[in-house]
């Protein structure tokens, strides 16, 4: 999803700002068209960093996502001092953009290692590597053919954003820039969506495979794979978490398997032993006399009739 955001960003800046801040001039908008741009390269690792930080969360771990948040920032710093000794100052909005988004990707593997030592090496890596580059393949489509139909867009609009037309460096009231914005959207969805439905993207089937279903529509093919393959997942998955449970337990109670083996025996020869076994070899014990019985007779004292 993040991806599309980042298109969207590249294709059509100045029209989202013209759509967002109705105030600015076809200008202005212009100005700020190359930094949101920059910052949109970001949007798919900055997501992914979210979420792996909820992870480290969950493992009551703060350190980590500390150290990488710590590894960005003195990238992008160094980015910045660089590249203020060599740009004009006009251009340091840019820069600014540029070293934060630089900043999320060049420290991004850096943050796949460590959850990758939190989970013992065991994240599912191919899968995930196929997905972003099919991902990425997408994006590519869906930018080159947004830029390829964004002026047809805006003659279709009677917009225009070139900085030598008009009074105010071109035209391009609100209405027009949400027309140009609704257009656009609708092309490089189709063009995204399009292209990771080609690409076979194993997170896009079962989404489609659920909204067509609303409509009445079945798409074929490649179901009872998926379901396969996501009943294995979770399978993996259940059976990892039970093997991780079972070892924190045994390291919490300070038990070896033999200390378990060891208590289960003598627990078990206590039971056996009071149920009179051990004691005479397995013969039981004789039971007591009741009161009355012809062994209790036999058994009482007998008293002579002195006494």
């Amino acid at each position: 999803m993040m991806c599309f955001f980042t298109v969207a960003f590249v294709v059509m800046p100045t029209p989202i700002a013209l759509a967002l801040l109705p105030s600015v001039s076809v200008k202005e908008a212009v100005l700020m068209a190359t930094p949101m741009s920059l910052l949109s390269l970001s949007l798919p690792i900055s997501s992914a960093y979210l979420l792996i930080q909820r992870t480290f969360y969950g493992f009551e771990d703060g350190y980590h996502p500390f150290l990488f948040v710590v590894i960005q920032n003195v990238i992008q710093i160094g980015i910045l001092l660089v590249g203020c000794l060599f740009i004009s100052p006009s251009n340091w909005a840019s820069l600014l953009a540029f070293s934060s988004a630089a900043g999320y990707i060049l420290s991004f593997p850096t943050l796949l290692v460590m959850i990758r030592k939190r989970f013992n090496g065991d994240i599912d890596g191919k899968r995930i590597t196929a997905t972003y580059t099919k991902g990425i393949i997408a994006t590519l489509v869906a930018i080159a053919g947004g830029l390829l139909l964004r002026y047809p867009v805006y003659a279709l609009f009677r917009a225009d954003i070139e900085p030598g037309s008009g009074v105010r460096g071109g035209h391009m009231n609100w209405f027009q820039a949400v027309g140009v914005c609704c257009v656009l959207a609708i092309v490089i969805i189709l063009l995204y969506v399009g292209t990771l439905w080609v690409l076979r993207t194993h997170e896009l089937m079962p989404i489609a495979r659920s909204l067509a279903g609303k409509f009445g529509i079945r798409i074929p093919g490649g179901s009872n794979a998926e379901n396969h393959g996501a009943a294995n997942d979770i399978a993996q998955a259940n059976e990892s978490r039970v093997d991780s449970d079972i070892a924190n337990s045994d390291i919490t109670s300070g038990e070896t398997p033999s200390d378990s083996s060891q208590d289960d025996d003598s627990a078990e020869a206590e039971e056996i032993e009071n149920a009179g076994i051990p004691g005479n070899y397995g013969i039981p014990d004789e039971p007591e006399p009741t009161v009355g019985s012809d062994d209790a007779i036999a058994k009482a004292p007998r008293h002579h009739a002195a006494e």
